[in-house]
């Protein structure tokens, strides 16, 4: 609810549609093509529900599952590395020196963030490559 809902996307795509002064029509109306900014917000959302106390209750807490937060953590280092064509740093226990690549990329999903589905793998390294941010 607080990441779909308000205040998350609800409210991040409505003030991104009102911004008439700072943005043009595709930038205002085609949010998919923004994910930083997007998920952005919704990591924004969850974390200040947190704060506010919203999650108390252990309940309101199985709507953000562990497994999502490291997903999220994932793709960004996945899309900084994979489009800057980064070396994966030393200490990580990963490829160390190795620049990223869609491969390892991957590997990297299957192993740190228990994702199994070949094509949902597959669909997340897509998603990074063919949208920036």
């Amino acid at each position: 609810m607080f990441q779909e809902g308000a205040s998350g996307h609800h409210l991040q795509l409505c003030v991104t549609t009102l911004n008439t002064a700072t943005l043009n029509r595709f930038q205002r109306l085609s949010y998919e093509l923004h994910l930083g900014h997007c998920e952005g917000w919704r990591l924004y959302a969850e974390r200040l529900m947190d704060e506010l106390g919203y999650f108390a209750d252990p309940v309101r807490r199985l709507g953000m599952p562990a497994g999502g937060q490291q997903l999220r953590a994932a793709r960004v280092v996945l899309g900084i590395g994979l489009h800057l064509r980064l070396p994966i740093p030393a200490g990580t226990g990963f490829h160390e020196g190795e620049r990223w690549t869609p491969q390892l990329g991957r590997e990297f999903l299957t192993e740190h963030c228990g994702l199994s589905l070949a094509g949902f793998v597959e669909f997340e390294i897509d998603r990074y490559l063919g949208r920036a941010g």
